[in-house]
């Protein structure tokens, strides 16, 4: 009996350890299955995140494109009311001031004078009825018969109702006349001349230099095409507009119809009827530094001569200063009829350069024309780059570095101008006093003797600040050099040179012939003994 319940014991025994076994094993199995579900739900979980993070990303892109649609068409928006806003002004305006025909003196405030010429005068004026602003140029019959100015009065008005409108030449809006004067009414334009942005520095980025030189290419190109030469294009005839994004041509006076008019064969006989005929000057035309050899020998003067001026004012917006520079209209001439000039190491690149040099060639015809300038590979890019000319151009970070130096530089020596003056006036006293003593002059009764005794008792200390201000600049500019970076260093040395004409009045005369020396300082390295004779024999000479 026991054996056989043993034996019938044992297999159950068996069944059981089996069942538990196969318990133990369907339970490991469950687990590994749970624990793959829950890693595959982790790792589901991460691609859902990551999922996520690329629609939130795209969502984002979107966001932001749809930001700048956004504001792109705000801008386009805002462009829009401002055409508006013109036209709406346009057509507030009087009809004569659309057609730029006679318009009536008593419809303008007078406001106050914003300008004075040699026999000119102008004004800033209000429309009472629409408020808004303009320049009156007024001429004194009197004073202009006297200086024979008639021609300029009427070739202005000639010339700007001819080749008006255009965006880059003044608005002209007509004229009238009284017993007394006769006026001009202009477009107003408040940002100042192209002069003041670049004197002694130079424009602060070449990208600007493109953008407004552009712009005057376009305007002289315009007038051109109506068989007009300006005659006397330089920077203070250049006017920016207040929001610094358009240049405009002014000052038509010296302009040339090549095909002729009627009132200048007026003009020429009277010439005829006077009882003494003055020398005829008719080609000795424009400012010294810009003028074309042909017109200083008043030789003859067209449209060519417009192409040597614009060589000259692309190198000046480079440099700060026009290529030919002299202490006389006399020196200045030598140069220019023997196209003597010289580029400042580092200051104009080599494109510009050879831009210049193809628009500054004493021959008229071998001048670069103006398709060609607008063609040429310093211009072309941005020429062809429609919306180059819609906002001002950014500096690199090289011209912002180059303008902080220079602004850092000017601030630090600016009391040196003050200094500058009293030396000279100093000088001059000196001078002055030796003349009494010769008695080669009266004594002036304006002259404030308790001033200038002040000054001169203050001479030695002077004299000593200003020599150790030039040895300071010195210093700093060597300060502010980078080792190896040569267009950079020679950059620093022409700020040098910029900063003496400017705050210590080391005159700049330019590179080809050096600047005479400065009688304030006693050690000036830039001058030449020989150069100096030499100018000093051309003076005696003339």
């Amino acid at each position: 009996m026991s054996e056989k319940a043993n034996t019938e014991i044992i297999p159950e025994a068996n069944n059981d350890a089996n069942n538990t076994i196969n318990y133990q094993t369907q339970e490991s199995n469950i687990i590994k299955e749970d624990k793959k579900e829950e890693d595959n739900k982790d790792i589901k979980n991460v691609e859902d995140k990551k999922e996520k993070k690329e629609e939130k990303k795209e969502e984002e892109k979107d966001d932001k494109k749809l930001e700048e649609k956004e504001i792109e068409e705000k801008k386009e928006e805002e462009k829009k009311d401002d055409k508006k806003l013109e036209e709406k002004k346009e057509e507030k305006k009087p009809s004569n001031e659309k057609r730029g025909k006679n318009f009536n003196l008593e419809d303008y405030i007078l406001m106050l004078s914003i300008g004075t010429g040699n026999f000119s005068e102008v004004h800033l004026v209000e429309n009472k009825t629409t408020k808004i602003l303009y320049a009156m140029k007024s001429f004194e019959k009197r004073r202009v018969e006297s200086l024979h100015k008639e021609r300029d009065v009427l070739m202005e008005k000639y010339a700007l109702e001819k080749i008006s409108p255009h965006k880059n030449i003044i608005g002209y809006y007509g004229s009238s006349k009284d017993d007394f004067e006769m006026y001009i009414l202009f477009e107003y334009i408040n940002g100042g001349d192209l002069w003041h942005r670049k004197v002694i520095y130079g424009l602060p980025s070449e990208k600007l230099i493109k953008f407004y030189f552009i712009q005057i290419l376009q305007a002289v190109k315009h007038i051109h095409s109506f068989n007009i030469a300006h005659r006397d294009l330089k920077p203070e005839n250049m006017m920016i507009t207040k929001d610094n994004k358009v240049v405009k041509l002014i000052d038509f006076g010296s302009s040339l119809d090549i095909d002729g008019t009627d009132f200048e064969k007026k003009i020429e006989e009277m010439k005829k009827k006077e009882k003494k005929r003055r020398p005829d000057f008719i080609h000795f035309v424009g400012t010294p530094n810009y003028m074309a050899p042909e017109c200083v020998h008043n030789q003859f003067s067209d449209k060519r001569c417009d192409l040597w001026s614009l060589g000259c004012i692309i190198y000046d917006l480079y440099v700060g200063f026009p290529p030919f520079n002299g202490a006389s209209e006399y020196l200045i001439f030598q140069k220019s009829i023997k196209a003597k000039y010289i580029f400042p190491e580092g200051i104009v690149p080599d494109l510009a350069q050879d831009f210049i040099k193809k628009c500054i060639v004493i021959e008229p015809d071998k001048r670069m024309t103006l398709d060609e300038m607008l063609s040429h590979p310093l211009l072309i890019n941005e020429v062809n780059d429609k919306n180059f000319l819609e906002e001002i151009p950014q500096m690199t970070e090289e011209e912002k570095k180059y303008l902080d130096i220079k602004n850092i530089l000017k601030e630090k020596y600016s009391k040196f101008k003050d200094i500058s003056n009293n030396l000279e006036a100093i000088k001059q006293h000196e001078k002055m006093e030796e003349d009494l003593k010769r008695n080669e002059i009266t004594p002036d009764p304006s002259t404030n003797d308790e001033k200038i005794k002040l000054l001169c008792s203050k001479k030695d200390e002077y004299q000593k600040e200003y020599e150790e201000g030039l040895k300071n600049l010195n210093k700093d500019i060597n300060e502010y050099k980078i080792k190896d970076d040569v267009v950079f260093n020679q950059k620093m040395d022409f700020l040098e040179t910029r900063i003496k004409h400017d705050l210590f009045h080391v005159i700049y005369r330019g590179f080809e012939y050096p600047p005479e020396k400065n009688d304030l300082s006693l050690d000036n390295n830039n001058s030449d003994s020989s150069d100096s004779e030499n100018d000093k024999k051309d003076d005696k000479n003339k």
